[in-house]
């Protein structure tokens, strides 16, 4: 004879379990459509909502309320204390899946049919992390990577915050079920509250912490945004408490929040302060708010402006609208703009509102069935099935877009040449970089525009040629080799670094010292100090030029900027002080003086210790953000990517000019007419592709400047 027993406490086994369910809120639906409303007028580039971002902070609150709420409920009110991890991964998974799969789908589609190949690789790949819910962190690790912070817009990455959420959720019900089950019944309640509030405080504190020293991952990762989601957890747990309140003071509340909502949306931008840090208190509480006294406000709360049947319905599409929206701006966008522009506000709003047809089909015929699907809902097993060969699809999916064309896949770096780097020792008379070598024995790019660029040639806008080099794929790639010998500074590092070019013997020590604006000329310069048996140093650190003062980076003091300037002017002027500093920047926002002032005053610097300083113009721009994409898509009609001259040289160089002109014996060399020689500055030159992104040479036309450059200096730098 058996025994029956107990189940263990805490974790229930996987058969299918109902959701405890509550009344529908009509607030909440409101919130929601709030939320969905601000990302798409925000993304369509309408000016008037530039905080309009804000809307997935408020979806993080509204999902942490509900999600909490239901796991709760079934914690607190089974008899074993047990949550069912098994059947909740299930819930979600029919909510959420079919739906994602369909978008990730198109997108695929959409890419290989839209979209130039040079992007296939990366959004394959995108379209493979967005199916596993980890693209939130390839993103982030993106958004460190400077190299690729002028890359297209990918068309996946709206589904970082779908991620994030996942992420918490595959979590949230274990943490939940090991309560349930090692903690009684009386202090159940109490030991949620503290866990979630943990979760909040330390997540918060972390959250104001990295946004402000790296505010690009600071957006993406996951754990600057448990708090929001935990924030909603909070009002989820303490809802019974909250409802004590009179209906008059809930009501105002709910107003106030609905306010702070709606400020944050209508006078925030996107540069103004790090985010999400404590800024994203303001919109996230105010979410809180409508949440927590929106039942109790007696009707007389926010919900009176929210309650209508349309804001309703668009509450209950808002999951299919976010996920359609954006990839019909960047597909649909470039199938507009064939990559020549950016999307105007009207072609934004009219691609954001023919994203509510597929958004519709996609919640009448995918989200909807799946998630009432009775064959489904009666097992967890085959709901979680069901999850598997989904995600399995899109992971197919993505490979199969990131291998469609093997001309897609980056190129494999060249060899490293042999660079001393940060002080390391080497034998050999001459490094010579690989470009120096190439150029010196076939000439090429800017070479080929002579002494006399605007009269060559080569100089002018054609639509084809019959060889580009590097690839408009590779041209992503080719970088300056500072990159990939890791002597670049990153933003987030203060050390100095360098690396060694040219004659290693050399006598005579020449340093290239500034931003990614100097670092582009480190294989032009390369040349020059080979011709000229010159040790050739490189200092460079991204955002950051050579700078006697703060900038900013993203409205924020660059303190890692001021502490390295502080040790390279140090290093710059002491006891190994170069003979010349060839010194090159963009121009960039300041905090407690101006550009010029601050250029002027690190170059006096220099100058009174005796080091020979030479200002690199900085370099026109290109109209273009990614013009490698354009030329891969425009092959037979080059000339659509040129840009104006007058548009290419607008901002070039200002400060420096100013700044030159108040410090006695610097010598400025400007290469513009060999970059652009004509009214319009084309793509190519010489069978060289100019830029590998929108203000950056390629290393290889940097190489082809090499003989020029050593020309135009002549004997003025010796």
């Amino acid at each position: 004879m058996t025994t029956p027993t107990t189940p263990h406490r805490g974790v229930r086994s996987l058969r299918p379990q109902k959701a405890a369910t509550a009344p529908k809120r009509r607030d909440i639906q409101g919130i929601r459509m709030i939320a969905v409303l601000f990302v798409l007028i925000w993304h369509a580039g309408v000016p008037f909502l530039p905080g309009g971002f804000v809307g997935v902070d408020v979806f993080f609150v509204v999902s942490g309320f509900l999600m909490t709420r239901i796991l709760y409920r079934e914690l607190s009110t089974s008899q074993s204390q047990e949550v069912s991890v098994g059947a909740f991964y299930a819930r979600r998974a029919r909510r959420l899946v079919p739906a994602s799969v369909a978008v990730l789908v198109a997108i695929a589609v959409g890419t290989v049919l839209v979209l130039p190949v040079s992007r296939w690789w990366n959004t394959g790949f995108d379209i493979l992390n967005a199916g596993v819910y980890i693209v939130n962190w390839r993103l982030a690790d993106r958004s460190v990577e400077y190299l690729s912070q002028d890359s297209a817009p990918s068309p996946v990455q709206h589904f970082w915050s779908l991620s994030i959420e996942e992420q918490y959720y595959i979590v949230l019900p274990v943490l939940l079920a090991l309560i349930g089950g090692a903690v009684a019944r009386n202090r159940l309640h109490s030991a949620v509250v503290w866990l979630t509030a943990i979760a909040f405080t330390l997540s918060l504190g972390w959250s104001i912490y990295y946004s402000e020293v790296a505010s690009g991952p600071a957006y993406f990762v996951t754990t600057t945004r448990i708090w929001e989601l935990a924030l909603g957890g909070l009002v989820a747990l303490t809802a019974v408490h909250l409802a004590r309140v009179p209906s008059l003071v809930g009501a105002t509340l709910t107003w106030a929040g609905f306010a702070m909502i709606l400020a944050t949306g209508f006078l925030l931008a996107a540069d103004d302060l790090p985010f999400p840090g404590y800024i994203a208190l303001v919109p996230t509480v105010g979410t809180a708010l409508m949440l927590a006294f929106g039942d109790n406000a007696g009707g007389r709360g926010a919900e009176l402006v929210l309650r209508s049947k349309p804001v309703q319905y668009i509450g209950d599409l808002s999951y299919s609208l976010y996920l359609w929206h954006w990839p019909f701006v960047v597909i649909g966008g470039y199938w507009i703009t064939e990559g020549l522009r950016p999307v105007t506000v009207r072609e934004g709003v009219i691609l954001v509102a023919a994203s509510a047809i597929p958004a519709w089909l996609s919640y009448r015929f995918v989200e909807q069935p799946f998630r009432d699907m009775k064959s489904l809902t009666s097992s967890t097993l085959a709901s979680l099935r069901m999850a598997v060969i989904g995600i399995a699809i899109t992971v197919i999916v993505g490979i199969l877009v990131a291998t469609a064309n093997p001309a897609a896949r980056p190129t494999t770096a060249a060899p490293l040449p042999p660079v001393i780097a940060s002080g390391a020792t080497g034998t050999g008379p001459s490094i010579g970089l690989p470009s120096t070598k190439m150029v010196k024995a076939t000439p090429m790019g800017a070479m080929l525009l002579g002494a006399d660029p605007s009269a060559s040639p080569e100089g002018r806008v054609v639509d084809s040629v019959t060889r580009i080099r590097p690839t408009a794929i590779a041209a992503q790639q080719d970088n300056p080799p500072v990159y990939a010998n890791e002597c670049h500074v990153e933003q987030s590092e203060v050390r100095v670094k360098t690396c060694t070019f040219g004659d290693r013997r050399g006598t005579v020590t020449a340093a290239i010292v500034g931003d990614s604006h100097a670092a582009q000329w480190v294989n032009a310069l390369d040349y020059v100090a080979v011709e000229r048996k010159w040790k050739l140093q490189s200092y460079t650190k991204s955002s950051c030029p050579l700078f006697d003062g703060t900038i900013k980076l993203k409205e924020s003091p660059y303190r890692e900027c001021r502490q390295w300037n502080n040790a390279l002017l140090a290093e710059l002027t002491g006891p190994q002080k170069p003979d010349i500093a060839f010194i090159s920047n963009l121009d960039h926002s300041t905090i407690d003086k101006t550009m010029a002032d601050g250029l002027a005053s690190a170059w006096r610097k220099l100058s009174d210790a005796g080091v020979k300083v030479v200002i690199l113009q900085d370099t026109p721009r290109s109209k273009l953000d990614v013009p490698p994409e354009c030329v891969a898509t425009h092959v037979e009609s080059l000339s659509s990517c040129a840009t104006p001259r007058n548009a290419a040289i607008t901002y070039q160089g200002r400060s420096q000019r100013e700044a030159a002109g108040v410090v006695p014996g610097v010598v400025v060399v400007d290469m513009t007419d060999w970059i652009c020689p004509g009214d319009q500055c084309p793509v190519v030159i010489g069978g060289v592709l100019i830029y590998r992104d929108k203000t950056h040479m390629t290393a290889t036309y940097s190489a082809s400047l090499g003989p020029i450059l050593n020309q135009r200096l002549g004997s003025a730098v010796s």
